[in-house]
């Protein structure tokens, strides 16, 4: 709940919201709010949502916004997310 009302609150929010984050969990390095946002998005497609899903989450124009975002991810799993969207 508390990082759903932070999104709906602004980006600056959020950000003070990593920050605690970081505290809580001893991290060495400072959660930035583009990490955690490539990482929300790698590990949803990852788990198997709908790569469509996550394109509205971020909030992209297209699917190939999205699948830029993610080039981490092997090529082969998004072109299989996509062509699942699709069918």
């Amino acid at each position: 709940m508390l990082i759903q009302k932070a999104i709906k609150n602004g980006s600056a929010q959020l950000k003070r919201y990593l920050k605690n984050v970081d505290k809580l969990i001893g991290l060495k390095h400072p959660l930035q709010f583009h990490v955690a946002r490539h990482s929300f998005a790698s590990q949803a497609v990852k788990s198997g949502v709908n790569i469509v899903t996550v394109m509205s989450v971020l909030r992209h124009g297209s699917l190939d916004v999205t699948r830029q975002y993610l080039n981490s991810l092997l090529d082969e799993n998004i072109d299989e997310a996509i062509l699942q969207t699709i069918e």
